[in-house]
């Protein structure tokens, strides 16, 4: 079995990774290939296996998150856009089609990820009555500790305008997805069960990027939502870490620290602008030209 693995083939394998995977990518292949062949081969030495990968990952550059990245009142306004295009079709018709019932399912996922962010896993294991409670007419997201990754129990009260919404999904649209009354997750998948998570990233990458022209992926809601909260209200920063469930400020202050840069340029750009005056775009720019004197024929290039 060791044999087999020979670094002519891994750098053969490498190089396919690279056609469809990012340095750092390749790095976490190379990472679960050698964690199985210590169970496989336990008696060979894998550790060149661990200095390749190590070595692809300092050679990777991170993605930056901004291309992506949009702030949460767009992501949320994108929802119910898609939730009224929904109704607007029903309206027209004679039935409720399934494609229009999941266009409103994903209109009100976005929307209800805009505003109460959480991680994937915890979104796509919503359960009516279950992790979802309803008490009179407010909903609630609860979460137990033992399904936080942080280990703190969590609840987000699903805001007013979007519970109305998340009614009118149950009662109207949830029930003509194939399956749905199979089972009680909330996201009811066309498939005759709840939508995994995988399914809800695809989902929701593709309605973004029919929008933006740029898809919008399930952790960049919690990016979005941070970046918003400390542009919007800074003074109460402390309140981000408590929204996306983090055990200290440290690991929220990334966001607080990006999101400063934003006003800050634009209190710059607001400094140059008067200091050079309104009429600077209008006043001709006179560039003079002064002749050296000649004093013998050009010399050669080097």
């Amino acid at each position: 079995m060791a044999e087999r693995v020979t670094s002519a083939r891994v750098e053969d394998f490498c190089r396919a990774l690279a056609e469809t995977n990012s340095a750092r990518g390749g790095a976490a292949v190379l990472h679960k290939m050698r964690h199985v062949l210590l169970h496989l081969a336990p008696g060979a030495d894998w550790d060149w296996l661990h200095a390749i990968a190590k070595r692809l990952t300092s050679s990777s550059t991170p993605r930056s998150k901004m291309a992506s990245l949009r702030m949460s009142d767009e992501l949320y306004q994108l929802g119910f856009d898609l939730m009224d295009q929904a109704d607007a079709a029903v309206a027209q018709g004679t039935r409720t089609r399934e494609r229009d019932a999941l266009a409103y399912r994903d209109g009100l996922m976005i929307a209800l990820l805009a505003a109460d962010p959480i991680r994937r896993s915890n979104f796509a294991g919503l359960a009516i009555q279950c992790s979802l409670m309803k008490s009179g007419s407010a909903w609630t997201i609860v979460l137990t500790a033992a399904e936080t990754k942080g280990g703190r129990a969590l609840e987000y009260p699903v805001p007013p305008r979007i519970g109305e919404r998340l009614d009118q999904y149950l009662a109207r649209y949830r029930p003509v997805i194939y399956g749905s009354h199979t089972h009680p997750g909330l996201w009811a998948s066309d498939k005759g069960c709840p939508m995994t998570g995988g399914a809800i990233y695809d989902a929701v990458c593709r309605r973004t990027k029919a929008a933006f022209g740029q898809r919008v992926y399930l952790h960049l809601f919690r990016d979005a939502a941070a970046t918003f909260w400390s542009m919007e209200s800074p003074e109460a920063i402390l309140g981000t870490r408590d929204l996306l469930g983090h055990r200290n400020i440290d690991t929220t202050d990334q966001y607080y620290r990006h999101a400063q840069t934003v006003p800050a340029a634009r209190h710059y750009a607001q400094i140059i602008e008067r200091r050079i005056g309104p009429a600077a775009s209008t006043r001709p720019v006179r560039i003079q030209l002064t002749k050296k004197p000649r004093s013998g024929p050009c010399p050669p290039p080097e």
